[in-house]
């Protein structure tokens, strides 16, 4: 299982997260893991940057960035609670529950890979 640390991702781990996101993103994984986009990428990416990996459609930029932003939120969430245990991150997660779901981040994917960490 992959680390919950978001910018240790490697390419793969990445574009598995993408195939999980809604079918007009995720239909980029491939591409972007050609490309070399691990999770420090990831979590710096801008629109120009989008443009140059090969995603044109501003839509689809828009719905890759809003779900990187939650996922920022998510690895901001697992670096304070890290060495706190499993209670202080499910108390903040839960908290933000909606927001995961509605970007469409799997939550059994979240649970996972909180799992592997603690």
């Amino acid at each position: 299982m992959a680390s919950l640390n978001v910018a240790e991702w490697s390419p793969d781990q990445v574009a598995e997260w993408l195939s999980g996101l809604e079918p007009t993103v995720a239909r980029y994984a491939p591409g972007l893991r050609e490309r070399g986009l691990n999770g420090t990428k990831l979590l710096m990416l801008r629109c120009d940057d989008l443009e140059y990996l090969g995603m044109h459609v501003i839509g689809h930029q828009e719905l890759l960035l809003e779900a990187v932003e939650h996922l920022r939120n998510f690895n901001s969430i697992a670096k304070m609670c890290d060495g706190f245990g499993a209670s202080c991150w499910l108390e903040n997660v839960a908290a933000d529950y909606c927001i995961v779901s509605s970007c469409g981040l799997s939550w059994v994917y979240a649970a996972q890979y909180h799992c592997d960490h603690c």
